[in-house]
């Protein structure tokens, strides 16, 4: 789960990108980027379109290794951006290409100079895949919630039918924190209503982390990125036993 940051500081970070940079200029080459939310595989990196035909705009957050991110925004033409830099040099050159419904996203200007953007750990070079309005993090976390009173009223099959498809269909762009607790909350449906082999299956891929230590698990994090596993972790662990193997 090395995700060192959550998307939420690195919005935050967002607030800190000088003006200059929020404007960008590009000639139009190849049809537009749909507007809409796009995402890499697992979540590390987001882009959000707005506007449409030569008036879109982009903001892009990545987050990389200790703490750091890539923050980028400005106009879209077309599928090429160009984002001024504060050394005055040649500007920050980005193509996006249209990869089926989403978009691949690359550096076309020499010697790096979009890095300028990034801290010494993070990274935009990718492919993002378009994120469906029930795959936003906000649409996930009011199902997650819906599902949690459900479960108090004891209606836990649908419960888990609100909460499996989520983590059906947008696995793919998810990040390993809300992954996470989504594998929790539907695992500790399949408990209530006795399915412990499905239990323990949604709670495979977390497998790995609950079987260290909480000592173990801070020697490998930064503090931060320790203490939001663990307490992710520690719920995984009593399932777990909750859920036992036959």
């Amino acid at each position: 789960m090395p995700y060192c940051k959550t998307m939420a500081r690195v919005a935050l970070l967002m607030l800190f990108v000088p003006a200059g940079l929020a404007f960008a200029q590009a000639k139009a080459k190849g049809p537009a980027i749909p507007s809409g939310s796009y995402a890499t595989e697992r979540g590390w990196g987001t882009v959000e379109i707005t506007g449409t035909g030569n008036a879109q705009q982009f903001r892009l957050v990545t987050a990389g290794g200790e703490a750091q991110a890539c923050l980028m925004k400005g106009d879209l033409t077309g599928r090429v951006a160009k984002l001024p830099t504060l050394s005055g040099g040649k500007p920050c050159e980005l193509r996006f290409t249209r990869v089926g419904s989403g978009f691949k996203l690359d550096e076309t200007s020499k010697n790096n100079v979009c890095r300028e953007f990034c801290g010494p750990d993070a990274q935009f070079a990718a492919q993002y895949f378009r994120v469906s309005n029930a795959c936003q993090p906000a649409s996930i976390q009011k199902e997650q919630d819906r599902a949690k009173v459900q479960i108090e009223n004891k209606a836990f099959i649908a419960a888990r039918d609100r909460l499996r498809p989520l983590l059906r269909d947008c696995q793919k762009t998810l990040d390993p924190w809300t992954e996470a607790k989504l594998r929790n909350d539907l695992a500790a449906t399949h408990f209530r209503i006795g399915d412990f082999r499905q239990c323990r299956d949604v709670l495979a891929p977390l497998n790995e982390y609950a079987e260290q230590s909480d000592a173990n698990i801070r020697r490998r994090y930064p503090q931060a990125e320790a203490e939001m596993i663990i307490e992710i972790i520690t719920l995984t662990r009593i399932m777990l036993e909750q859920c036992p193997a036959k």
